[in-house]
């Protein structure tokens, strides 16, 4: 029970916190970007300048008129006067040395400005990092499944085989229906390993994928969702259907065939393949905008346009979740599902 209760209190969440604006978060990256919103630069230029109190005769002090308005309600010291409204900083003696008191203010606030833009900076660079190293990553671990997927591969031949040897012709749908008036079944099977026997595999789809400055605006202008789902679709819209490296059999249940090593399997356990393939397009996003920040070195002012414009990419592309990757899928079915009737 002690070991328990010990390793609860050993888990502490650490929080990053900015008294100037009464914000706190959990999240660094969420709280660089609240260093570099108007607000907070507000708030730090509003500190320069002397608070102001409010006292009531009684000697209690309120930090507007509307709390000390309800204090004198019940105050029961009099005589009742007009509050007292006095600056905090008392007034220097000598005027002559009131620019020295104020450039002193000042300082402060400026080496923390620009050690915020620093720190963004690193911040930006820590990212681009670990996307790199993740895309890493992927591509051992992809290395590390070939060996399954020949088993796999050899599985799905012999499959092959028995299926023709039995003259099975046709792979019935869950609910039975036909797909044309004449009482034929789509064959699935014929259409994947005939049809589309030329297709392009999946992963040369995904390395084929160079992500333009213009795609990047998509992104930037309507969000992760659609700008991600253009990139899937324009190019395989580009392709013949024969050549795609993925189909959709089924709209409603969003059915998913992909084409890996030259033999078409389906996407199992909520098409994680094809949101694996999503999550690879969303490295490239990352290495097309930090190319193209570095052809634009004025987009680490953080206050120039392009400094604007490479952060609000910036912050789309950092969207990608489950819940969002879902929408990228859904959009992708419904440009790619097999039209049964032809």
């Amino acid at each position: 029970m002690d070991n328990t209760e010990n390793a609860k209190n050993s888990k502490t969440t650490k929080y990053y916190n900015c008294e100037c604006c009464d914000f706190i978060t959990k999240r660094k990256n969420d709280y660089n970007r609240h260093l570099l919103t108007a607000k907070h630069k507000a708030t730090i230029e509003g500190n320069i300048k002397a608070e102001k109190r409010i006292i009531c005769n009684c000697g209690k002090e309120y930090k507007n008129r509307h709390g000390l308005s309800r204090h004198k309600k019940n105050c029961d010291y009099k005589p009742i006067e007009e509050p007292i409204i006095e600056p905090v900083r008392e007034p220097t003696q000598e005027p002559t040395q009131e620019p020295t008191q104020n450039l002193t203010m000042i300082e402060p606030n400026i080496n923390m400005i620009i050690e915020i833009i620093k720190e963004n900076q690193e911040f930006k660079k820590l990212i681009i990092e670990q996307s790199k190293q993740l895309f890493e990553q992927n591509n051992k671990v992809s290395e590390q499944n070939k060996q399954v997927i020949e088993l796999h591969k050899e599985n799905n031949i012999l499959i092959n085989k028995l299926v023709e040897k039995e003259s099975i012709m046709t792979i019935n749908n869950n609910n039975n229906n036909t797909t044309n008036n004449n009482n034929q079944k789509f064959n699935l099977n014929f259409f994947l390993n005939e049809t589309c026997k030329d297709a392009m595999n999946m992963k040369e789809f995904i390395d084929n994928i160079k992500v333009t400055f213009e795609e990047l605006l998509v992104i930037g202008n309507t969000g992760f969702v659609n700008g991600v789902s253009d990139i899937f679709i324009n190019r395989l819209k580009d392709m013949e259907v024969t050549k795609r490296p993925i189909h959709c059999t089924d709209l409603k249940r969003e059915t998913i065939y992909l084409k890996e090593d030259n033999e078409w399997n389906k996407d199992e356990k909520e098409n994680k393949k094809l949101k694996d393939a999503i999550e690879k397009v969303e490295y490239k996003n990352f290495h097309s905008l930090n190319e193209w920040c570095e052809e634009n070195p004025e987009t680490r002012i953080s206050s120039s346009d392009k400094g604007e414009l490479y952060m609000k990419i910036f912050e789309k592309t950092l969207d990608g979740d489950e819940k969002t990757r879902e929408k990228v899928v859904k959009n992708i079915t419904k440009k790619i599902t097999i039209d049964k009737d032809q």
